[in-house]
C-alpha cells in the first residue's frame, strides 16, 4: 500500500490528482502544518525538508513534489511520454513549475495574506513575477493543447494547483485566455474533481 503524507496545500494537491488520475489504492496521512507535525517524526525522519507531501511506496520514503510525480508516472507508464525528446519536454515544464511558479506564487501568496503589514516593494516584486510567469504559460498554452505540448502530464498536474490560485493572489486573467481555458478543462476531469474532494479543497 502507498501511504500519501499531506495537507490541504498547492502542491499536496499536485500529487493527490496525480494518485486519482494514475488510479493508485493509497492511504492519506494528513499533516497538521499550524500544529507543527511536519517537524516530528515519523514524518520529519522521512521528509529531510520537513514539507509534504510525501509518499512512501513499498517502504520508500520520496519527498518533494516533483520528484514523486516523475516516480509515480514512471511507476504506472502513464503521464510521461516513453519518447526521450517528450520526456524531455515534460520534465522542462515540470521544473519551471518546481523552481518559478510555486515559489513565485507562494511568495506573492505570503505578502498578500500572511505577512502582518504590507510590503509594497515585495507585492510590487512577486506581483510582477507572477504575471510573468502566467504569460510564459499564456503564450505555451496558445500553441498547444497542454503546457508540455502532446497529451496531459506530470507538468498540467504540476503547475494547475498553484496557477488556479489567481483570485486569492489577485491577478486578473483578462490577459490570459488560452490558460483560463486549460484551467477550467483540467478542474473538470473526473479524477481532479475527486482529488480535490479528498484533500478538503
Amino acid at each position: 500500500m502507498l501511504t500519501f503524507y499531506t495537507a490541504a496545500t498547492p502542491n499536496g494537491h499536485k500529487i493527490a490528482i496525480a494518485l486519482h488520475e494514475l488510479g493508485l489504492p493509497h492511504e492519506i496521512r494528513r499533516v497538521d502544518l499550524a500544529a507543527g507535525e511536519q517537524h516530528l517524526a515519523p514524518f520529519a525522519d522521512m521528509s529531510p525538508n520537513h514539507k509534504i507531501p510525501l509518499i512512501v511506496d513499498d517502504g520508500l520514503p520520496i519527498f518533494e513534489s516533483g520528484a514523486i510525480l516523475f516516480h509515480l508516472a514512471g511507476k504506472s507508464g502513464r503521464l510521461l511520454p516513453d519518447g526521450e525528446e517528450g520526456r524531455s519536454v515534460v520534465l522542462q515544464w515540470l521544473f519551471l513549475q518546481a523552481a518559478h511558479i510555486g515559489p513565485m506564487l507562494g511568495q506573492l501568496w505570503y505578502f498578500r495574506h500572511a505577512d502582518g503589514a504590507p510590503n509594497e516593494g515585495a507585492l510590487q516584486r512577486y506581483g510582477g513575477e507572477a504575471r510573468r510567469l502566467y504569460g510564459v504559460v499564456e503564450r505555451q498554452l496558445a500553441r498547444h493543447d497542454w503546457l508540455a505540448g502532446g497529451d496531459y502530464s506530470i507538468a498540467d498536474i504540476a503547475a494547475w494547483p498553484w496557477l488556479r490560485e489567481h483570485d486569492t493572489l489577485g491577478i486578473s486573467m483578462a490577459g490570459y485566455p488560452a490558460t483560463t481555458a486549460w484551467l477550467a478543462k483540467i478542474a473538470a476531469r473526473p479524477a481532479v474533481r475527486v482529488a480535490l474532494a479528498a484533500q478538503g479543497a
